[in-house]
């Protein structure tokens, strides 16, 4: 009888002992794929009204923590989407495609997206591995990000996104770049040699936010890449401007209760950016209010006291998402990764 009952308990997932893995599969392993969503912008005028409504929100979310994000005015913002063309050659989206992909990740099943040509055929393609910011359902990949990667798919590029665990269709629990936040990105590396058409030994890291705090980990751990690109990286995790935001990410991360002060150096780059031997080239606005403008000034000296290859942007005015100046930076991005495309994966990790 008892027996039966521990058999009923186990079946029904009640019983004691380890939790059992979302999937068998390998790391890496592409388990669904599907099209994306249409882009929600059909023409010029959608993309204007929701840049205008995105940064009315923002301004909102910065008046809701005290803290003051300049207003842009029309006539800046009719400046910056004044490329008329090029935004409407990014809608038509020609030759490409967006897929909402799952795959394995430490026995979970991972959301994410791919970004690539509709002829994949004869090609070994460049990857760029797009890192996003936020946490948990806060802040995903949206599929039509940079109007679906379209400058960097149209330069040759493939590019691959992971929501994270915790995330939007992921399973599991966000740790804010704890060890499997980390490997849910590493293991795109084998999704992508998977594929057929992804030269995997000409891998780059788009970070932005959190997701740039993740690609100086990565980088500082010999993630192989050839170079990296952060959009308002995170630098530091002690911000003394948004205390709220530190118990909250305290509650993810999965490294803090046994030590807390190694868990938050863990994740700020400015303590050891002079370890990072990744050629970068960082972007920053003077008007982020989410992520100070000194912390990429202070990863920037570190790189430069390595002696690491590295550029500085800094955007007067500019906002957490680069509202006014993101086809100069996807461009100084583009021109950046092409100086490092050269040469084979066995030359290291990390190196260019």
């Amino acid at each position: 009888m008892i027996r039966r009952l521990l058999l009923l308990l186990c079946l029904l997932g009640l019983a004691s002992g380890p939790a059992l893995a979302q999937t068998d599969a390998p790391d890496g392993t592409l388990l669904s794929s599907e099209p994306c969503p249409p882009d929600p912008n059909r023409s010029y005028e959608d993309v204007v009204r929701m840049v205008r409504t995105n940064l009315d929100s923002e301004v909102e979310a910065a008046r809701e923590e005290n803290l003051v994000m300049p207003p842009i005015s029309d006539a800046q913002l009719a400046a910056a989407l004044s490329d008329r063309a090029r935004i409407e050659e990014g809608l038509a989206y020609r030759g490409f495609e967006c897929r909402v992909i799952s795959y394995a990740s430490g026995g979970l099943r991972i959301a994410g997206l791919l970004w690539k040509p509709i002829d994949t055929e004869g090609k070994r393609l460049p990857l760029l591995i797009a890192l996003r910011g936020g946490n948990n359902k806060f802040g995903p990949m949206h599929p039509w990000t940079y109007q679906g990667w379209h400058a960097l798919l149209k330069a040759g590029y493939v590019v691959l996104a992971t929501q994270y665990r915790g995330g939007p269709g992921s399973d599991g629990s966000d740790g804010f770049g704890s060890r499997g936040d980390l490997d849910d990105v590493r293991n795109l590396v084998p999704l992508a040699q998977s594929l057929g058409y992804v030269d995997t030994s000409q891998t780059f890291l788009f970070g932005g936010s959190r997701g740039g705090m993740q690609a100086y980990m990565l980088a500082r751990e010999g993630f192989p890449m050839r170079a990296m690109a952060i959009r308002a990286g995170a630098g530091s995790v002690r911000d003394a401007k948004r205390p709220k935001l530190i118990p909250m990410r305290a509650r993810m991360m999965t490294d803090y209760a046994a030590d807390p002060e190694a868990a938050l150096d863990r994740r700020s780059a400015i303590l050891w950016a002079d370890e990072i031997k990744v050629p970068t080239i960082l972007f920053h606005g003077t008007a982020d209010w989410r992520v100070p403008v000194k912390d990429a000034l202070d990863v920037a000296q570190g790189l430069n006291k390595a002696g690491t290859p590295f550029a500085l942007h800094i955007y007067e005015g500019d906002t957490h998402s680069m509202t006014l100046n993101a086809p100069d930076m996807l461009e100084r991005t583009l021109a950046f990764f092409e100086q490092f495309r050269t040469g084979t994966a066995d030359e290291g990790a990390g190196r260019p």
